[in-house]
């Protein structure tokens, strides 16, 4: 049986022939923030946007994203990132890396991982990661504001292996730290977060996954496309 899938041109709509459709809400799909290395016990997890920048002798803040991914399972056949960038920037390239430590969106900070119910550091200020990136995003603006931002399969084209090795259980899903490239410039990328109330004007981070479906399970055994939006799942 041969099944058809229509894209839109941005993404937003697809569509699957005899494909059932799923949606669930709830604010527990996407994490995000980012540690401030001018504030080192200030939790900034829970603003309605996050800051990326390499300032003039190192990386001051670091944006942070997790993904719920216990939706899926079988094989991951594409990943591609949205994000929606607020202010100007001076092109900066934004490199993602993987998160080795787990950590807790409303308490995590330059210094802690966690607080409660006990406090866990980061054995390294600002977050614990492997530093080896696993993909990057090549000129993100050109000074415009309010604009979309994609990460698919960059230099690296590791997202989609990463998204793989999390839904197999190859490494713990602590997410990804962004980074920028600018050290010694020191402009600030302001990315829309998963707390902005308003989707229209201000995008959240979003993650679209195409995977096809262990064979065993029968009902959904042809290829899927689900979409993380941090303000719940969508299943297509």
């Amino acid at each position: 049986m041969k099944f058809f899938v229509i894209i839109s041109a941005f993404l937003f709509v697809v569509s699957a022939v005899f494909a059932d459709s799923v949606t669930l809400d709830g604010q527990s799909d996407m994490d995000d923030g980012y540690t401030d290395g001018n504030n080192h016990t200030i939790a900034r997890g829970t603003e309605t946007w996050f800051y990326i920048m390499c300032g003039f002798s190192d990386c001051t803040y670091h944006g942070f994203l997790k993904f719920d991914l216990s939706g899926i399972s079988g094989n991951i056949d594409s990943v591609s990132l949205k994000l929606h960038r607020h202010t100007p920037d001076d092109n900066p390239q934004l490199y993602f890396y993987r998160i080795t430590a787990d950590w807790t969106e409303t308490e995590f900070t330059w210094d802690n991982a966690k607080t409660s119910p006990d406090t866990i550091a980061w054995t390294t200020g600002g977050g614990d990661y492997i530093d080896t990136k696993i993909d990057s995003l090549t000129n993100p603006g050109a000074k415009l504001y309010n604009e979309n931002i994609y990460c698919q399969r960059g230099d690296g084209g590791g997202l989609t292996e990463l998204i793989q090795g999390w839904v197999d259980g190859t490494y713990d899903n602590y997410g990804m730290i962004i980074k920028s490239s600018l050290l010694g410039i020191g402009d600030t990328v302001y990315i829309y977060s998963t707390e902005n109330f308003n989707e229209t004007l201000y995008p959240r981070p979003k993650l679209y996954v195409e995977y096809t479906p262990d064979q065993s399970d029968s009902e959904n055994s042809y290829r899927r496309k689900i979409i993380l939006e941090g303000q719940g799942v969508n299943k297509q």
